[in-house]
């Protein structure tokens, strides 16, 4: 299967998953006898509870094969939501979400699997920067289709598009994966091998960052309505604000998958550290811009984190490829479950965010947590820098070479 078939099944998910959780709780409100709010803390738990699933899903993807597990789980899904399509209720509504929110953490354990696999190592950074645009355009795609073209309350036309995004998808991903080995990490030659190896300390500290991008990710779009409201009076700005960094990380992850092709596995690293601050950066900003400025801080905004996106996705995507020192399902369902720690973190924080107070308004709120926030991912940043610095030789892919070299102090594989 080539990159582009894997490209348009990332961008498919995207879409149908995004198509129907945003509108999920206002549509489903009246099959389940619950008002929006109760649905909405529903459909946030089946999502939430879908990313905790990630581990698991990267064993069954060592065991069953990445395009196996992808193809059956897409295929369970599109048999509930024809289910829920064909007869709506409460019962067919519930097994369709939970179906949507297992899909999700499949396909991005599975995908990065078969790209890691069928990319050599000089083209694999390229690569997961094109899948990550595909997701990014998917997650623009779908609600914009049923938002805008039509009625986002209507659970028919809600859960068709995701029907018709899942059918594709079954015709794009194969229902087997190449016989033999079950899926490993990938060598310098394309082949299973034990992994490159990172300083020691090294991975729990990528960890911790990303973690913090995740939360701080999490806080600001879930969050930032409620900051434009009080503080803007510019919901405007807001939605602009989504719009515009959505697009910019579609395009910025293209270019930076290029460029990172170029340069070896401690560089990455270390231009993981130091972009991943960007998203702390922004919640700061977003919190001291003063009143009126909403559009235009939102703006710098939107560059700043697409730019941090763009380069630390395909970034860690890479690194997690090359130092796996298991399997790739293992190894990107552990990233995947350090993503679903991120996101719940960054719920609470959003929450948090929103409380006003004697001492500090919503945005005093905002630029408190950034502040907070960039020191802790400058001293990670600065951590990873000086461990990688302290390390004169170590087993290491560098594009063009055949042969790494042997290392000669304690290292760490990301397990």
């Amino acid at each position: 299967m080539d990159n582009s078939r894997l490209l348009a099944a990332r961008a498919l998910v995207s879409m149908s998953f995004y198509a129907v959780m945003p509108f999920a709780a206002v549509a489903v409100s009246p099959m389940l006898g619950l008002a929006p709010a109760g649905s909405l803390g529903l459909v946030a738990i089946a999502a939430l509870g879908g990313r905790l699933l990630s581990w698991p899903i990267g064993r069954l993807t060592d065991r069953l094969g990445a395009g196996s597990i992808l193809w059956s789980t897409a295929a369970a899904t599109g048999g509930a939501g024809a289910w829920a399509f064909a007869a709506p209720s409460g019962a067919s509504a519930l097994a369709f979400l939970l179906a949507l929110a297992t899909l999700n953490p499949t396909a991005n354990v599975a995908l990065r699997v078969l790209v890691a696999r069928r990319n050599r190592p000089r083209r694999r950074a390229q690569a997961f920067g094109l899948l990550g645009s595909a997701k990014t355009l998917g997650i623009a795609a779908g609600p914009a289709v049923v938002g805008l073209f039509f009625a986002p309350d209507a659970w028919i036309v809600v859960v068709g598009t995701a029907l018709a995004s899942l059918t594709l998808i079954l015709f794009l991903v194969p229902m087997t994966t190449e016989p033999g080995r079950p899926e490993a990490p990938v060598g310098r030659a394309g082949h299973p091998a034990k992994g490159a190896a990172l300083p020691k300390g090294v991975p729990a500290l990528i960890a911790a960052m990303w973690i913090l991008v995740w939360t701080g990710l999490n806080a600001i779009t879930v969050g930032l309505a409620t900051l434009y409201a009080v503080h803007h009076a510019d919901l405007r700005a807001a939605a602009t604000f989504l719009v515009v960094q959505s697009l910019l990380s579609a395009v910025l992850l293209v270019v930076a998958g290029v460029a990172l092709a170029r340069v070896d596995l401690f560089a990455r690293t270390n231009l993981f550290g130091a972009t991943a601050i960007g998203v702390p950066l922004g919640l700061l900003l977003l919190g001291v811009a003063p009143a009126g400025a909403g559009l235009a801080i939102a703006l710098v905004v939107a560059l700043i984190i697409a730019a941090s996106e763009a380069v630390t996705v395909p970034a860690l995507d890479t690194i997690v490829a090359e130092t796996a020192t298991t399997t790739l399902g293992g190894g990107f369902g552990r990233l995947a479950t350090v993503e679903a720690v991120g996101v719940a973190a960054g719920l609470g924080l959003a929450a948090m965010l929103a409380i006003e107070h004697s001492l500090w308004t919503v945005a005093g709120n905002w630029a408190l947590a950034g502040a907070l926030m960039c020191a802790a991912a400058v001293a990670i940043a600065l951590a990873i820098a000086e461990r990688l610095k302290a390390v004169d030789r170590v087993a290491v892919y560098r594009p063009g070479a055949e042969a790494a070299e042997a290392s000669t102090v304690r290292t760490d594989r990301i397990e």
